[in-house]
């Protein structure tokens, strides 16, 4: 991709709208959807939500998707209140974790990962797929973490797995006794609480 430089304007929001059409246009893409993830865990005191402009002053063909939980701190309601001001070129859309649309989601994701082979060339059960939707209440992460770890052993069965708010601890206790409290409290929670903590993605 070509970078363009910073474009002048009177504000942040204005010069990040103008960087985002002159990034669509310097690469010669028709549309450029740009996806802020996660704005409610911004800090109150964020700068990042000061670049986003009034949807209607983006560039035609350049579209910001913006994802939040309802509660939102002090900067970044007031930069998604900003992008709303534009009237219908800003649409609110709201995800109910029982909502059908969402389930069909999650049945989907889980009866395609239930169908990669496991190391012996076995695929798991399809019907195990709407008893994980309904043990996950709505949580596509909890899903994401039940199909891998059915899939490469950790647990192997349904009646197993943990309940989703009890997931973390019981998989860090089944790791703990599979390598030993030696080699877990040596390399495992170091490398774990470095990743943790690194502000930047890092391969390890």
């Amino acid at each position: 991709w070509i970078v363009p430089r910073h474009p002048v304007g009177p504000t942040p929001h204005a010069r990040f709208a103008g960087w985002l059409a002159s990034l669509k246009g310097d690469n010669g893409r028709g549309e450029l959807l740009l996806v802020l993830d996660g704005l409610d865990e911004l800090p109150a005191d964020s700068d990042v939500p000061d670049l986003l402009p009034p949807a209607a002053e983006l560039a035609p063909g350049c579209y910001i998707l913006a994802s939040s939980r309802p509660e939102l701190k002090a900067a970044a309601d007031v930069g998604l209140k900003r992008a709303a001001s534009a009237g219908p070129s800003f649409v609110t859309i709201a995800v109910d974790a029982y909502a059908p649309e969402h389930q069909d989601i999650l049945l989907a994701y889980a009866r395609k990962q239930l169908a990669v082979p496991r190391r012996n060339g076995d695929a798991l059960p399809q019907p195990w797929a709407g008893e994980l939707v309904n043990l996950v209440r709505g949580s596509f992460l909890c899903l994401f973490h039940f199909c891998r770890a059915l899939r490469f052993g950790i647990y192997d069965r349904l009646d197993c797995l943990p309940a989703p708010d009890d997931f973390y601890p019981a998989f860090f206790d089944h790791l703990r006794a599979r390598v030993g409290d030696d080699l877990f409290e040596k390399v495992y929670v170091r490398t774990l609480a470095f990743i943790a903590v690194a502000r930047e993605p890092i391969g390890v």
